[in-house]
């Protein structure tokens, strides 16, 4: 899923940032990229959150309950 990767990258990422091995080159990029990936996320779940308050959805199908999972 998207957000399940958006997390391992961030995760990733802030690794990289503790990490001495790593170009100051990559880490100032990486300064760049982390809060984007961060707000990304945050609308990513943003949505779901509003996908799982419509009336439309089913909320005891499956769809319904991986959003769910997502967004805790």
């Amino acid at each position: 899923m998207f957000v399940n990767r958006l997390t391992k990258e961030l995760v990733e990422a802030k690794k990289k940032m503790d990490d001495a091995s790593v170009e100051s080159d990559k880490k100032t990029f990486l300064k760049m990229q982390i809060p984007k990936m961060e707000s990304e996320m945050k609308d990513t779940k943003e949505k779901l959150i509003n996908i799982l308050d419509s009336d439309e959805l089913d909320p005891r199908g499956e769809y319904f309950l991986l959003a769910q999972k997502l967004t805790k």
